[in-house]
Order: structure tokens, then C-alpha cells, then sequence
């Protein structure tokens, strides 16, 4: 017994070295900074449509409403910031039309920058039409929208629920299960290789408990930072593109992760 023991621990090191090695040797981080940036480019187009959408539909309302769904999540200076653009008025078709056009822009930069990160970690070549280019984008704007939606709510969605024990660690956990499906289709399409679902859930899964962690560790960090308070509008700007980072290399470790478990390197099989 206790030999499987140090068999399994040995195993397990030399699965995190594998994964400290291919991402020192693949330049990991620095593609998650270019992902992030791409991020960053699409959201401010992004929340300028919701900020305009939101005008449109709500007034005072909705200015009330945003106020209580963020007070978690941003600092006073954050929220008068975003309530005071969804209660301006006046001509906006202007931006809205620029904004669509950014927000274009920056998503198909997202989508290169994923596909070139993940044929450079599975060793393959980039050479994907235009048809599977439009499929990958799909995918991970659909799964990037629906993970960035779940790590909203979880903060949320347990409020409403009397009497249950352990809140916190049960909308973690089930953040982390939530985002793991999510993921997965990601780690699925995005490799030009033939893989199964048994392949990619391990990276799914280490992304999930990325994300969750870091999550948290955000939410910790405004509840006590003073960052925002001191830099204003600077201050979240760098706060977000921090999350967008740490979220982008996770990710990528999650590849970087299912490449080490298969063992083969180049991979074989491209499709």
C-alpha cells in the first residue's frame, strides 16, 4: 500500500514538472498575454453595448438594479462609473455601430490568438479554413460568455437559497463542476487533432479549479484593496486586465495539461 502511494505521488510530480516544463518551453505566458489583450480590446465595445442597451431599456430601475448586482464585485467608484453611463441619454447610434465593429475586431483576435496558442502547445500546424475558424470562434465565444456568466452568478445565485449550509463551498463547487463542462468543448475543437472526451477533460477540469480560485481570490482582493478607490477608472482597467490574464493562462494550462497526460509529443493525428 504504501509503495502505490509513492508510486502515485512520484507520478503525480512528474506530471506537474511535464506541465512547469511545456509551459516555460512553449511560451505559454506570454500567449495568454496576447489572448488577454484581445479580450480586453472586445469587452470595452462589449460593455458599451450593454451600457447602451441597458439605457434604452431601464432608467432608474435598471440604475438600481446594477447597483445591487455589482455591490459585490465593484468598488463605490466602479459602480457610479457604469450607473452614470446607463443613465446618460441622448444619441448613441454612432457608438453603438463603432462598437459592434470593435467588438468584431477584437473577437476574431481572441480566436486567432487561441488557435495559434493551441496548435503551438498540441505541436500542430495552423492551417485552418475559414469554416472551422468560424466553428472555433463560435465555440469559444459561446463557452468564454457562458464561464464569465457562471463566475457572475455563483457569487449570486446562492443568496436566494434559505437555510443551505456551507453556501460558499457549495457555489464553489459547483462553480468549478459548471465550468468544467463549459470548457470543454473548448479543449474538443480548438486542437487539429483527433481527440476523445476523456482527453480534454482533465485540462476542463484543471481550468475550472483555476478560474474558481482565482475568482475568489479577486473578490478577496476588492473587498479589502483600496486600488480602485486610490486610481479611479486606471485602477480597474489594470484589475481586469489582470484577471483577463491570469484567466487566459489558465487555460492554457488546462491544454498545456492534457498534452503532458497523453504523453506524445508531437502529437500525432492531425485533422
Amino acid at each position: 500500500m504504501s509503495f502505490q502511494y509513492t508510486h502515485t505521488a512520484q507520478n503525480a510530480v512528474q506530471i506537474v514538472r511535464g506541465i512547469a516544463h511545456e509551459t516555460r518551453n512553449k511560451n505559454v505566458p506570454f500567449m495568454a498575454g496576447s489572448i488577454a489583450y484581445s479580450a480586453f480590446v472586445s469587452l470595452l465595445p462589449l460593455v458599451l453595448l450593454l451600457v447602451i442597451a441597458a439605457s434604452a431599456l431601464g432608467g432608474e430601475r435598471m440604475v438600481s438594479y446594477v447597483r445591487r448586482v455589482t455591490e459585490s464585485y465593484l468598488t463605490p467608484t466602479g459602480q457610479s462609473l457604469l450607473t452614470d453611463g446607463i443613465g446618460q441619454t441622448g444619441s448613441q447610434t454612432g457608438l453603438s455601430i463603432l462598437g459592434i465593429v470593435v467588438l468584431l475586431w477584437g473577437v476574431l483576435r481572441v480566436f486567432r490568438a487561441l488557435d495559434t496558442a493551441f496548435s503551438t502547445i498540441y505541436d500542430t500546424q495552423l492551417k485552418n479554413d475559414l469554416l472551422n475558424q468560424l466553428r472555433d470562434g463560435v465555440v469559444v465565444l459561446v463557452s468564454l460568455g457562458v464561464a464569465l456568466l457562471a463566475v457572475f452568478v455563483a457569487g449570486l445565485g446562492l443568496r436566494f437559497v434559505p437555510n443551505l449550509p456551507f453556501p460558499g463551498l457549495v457555489s464553489e463547487m459547483l462553480l468549478i463542476v459548471g465550468l468544467s463542462i463549459v470548457f470543454v468543448p473548448i479543449y474538443y475543437v480548438f486542437p487539429d487533432v483527433d481527440l476523445s472526451l476523456k482527453m480534454v477533460l482533465p485540462g476542463a477540469v484543471v481550468a475550472a479549479i483555476g478560474w474558481a480560485l482565482l475568482k475568489a481570490g479577486f473578490g478577496i482582493y476588492v473587498a479589502y484593496s483600496s486600488t480602485q478607490d486610490v486610481y479611479g477608472v486606471l485602477g480597474g482597467v489594470m484589475l481586469l486586465i489582470t484577471f483577463l490574464y491570469f484567466g487566459a493562462l489558465l487555460i492554457l494550462i488546462g491544454a498545456t495539461t492534457n498534452v503532458v497526460l497523453m504523453g506524445s509529443r508531437p502529437v500525432e493525428g492531425a485533422r
